[in-house]
């Protein structure tokens, strides 16, 4: 059990808050009364944080691509470390958290269509500018070399 919480905490997250409210309902119990259920939700809660994680690490890698795509006169070395910087993080959290790998078209697709929005508000150009589905696949938006050129 401790090789699956340092190889895949969010699996692990989820494992044991069903353990922990398989454990209540069998009233396992201690001396001291534990209440199983609260237990179990803020262990859950734990891995539902590395999923938010997820979610909000490509909201602001998609922002900045479609900052570096459609305004490439305001380009910025700040542009392309946030976008090296959300690459790197995301990375890190995959390999961190196995199980989360499902969750990554999801999470991609959602994130875009925050980033559509706030890429609107951050360069002042019309919201309609930017597509309402992504411009970026998930796999060149993660890859270190891919940087959009502009839209022709």
């Amino acid at each position: 059990m401790s090789r699956l919480y340092d190889e895949d905490f969010y699996s692990w997250t989820i494992e044991q808050a069903e353990a922990l409210r398989a454990a209540g309902r069998a009233r396992l119990n201690t001396p001291r009364t534990i209440d199983w259920e609260a237990v179990a939700e803020e262990i859950e809660s734990m891995g539902r944080s590395q999923a938010s994680e997820l979610g909000s690490r490509y909201y602001r890698l998609l922002t900045h691509l479609l900052k570096w795509r459609y305004q490439p006169q305001r380009r910025s070395r700040s542009w392309r470390a946030t976008i090296v910087e959300q690459r790197l993080g995301l990375a890190d959290l995959i390999e961190g958290n196995p199980g989360m790998k499902p969750m990554r078209a999801r999470a991609f697709e959602k994130a875009y269509r925050n980033a559509r929005k706030l890429a609107a508000a951050e360069t002042g150009l019309p919201v309609e500018t930017f597509p309402e589905t992504s411009p970026f696949t998930l796999e060149e938006a993660m890859n270190e070399d891919f940087f959009p050129d502009p839209e022709a």
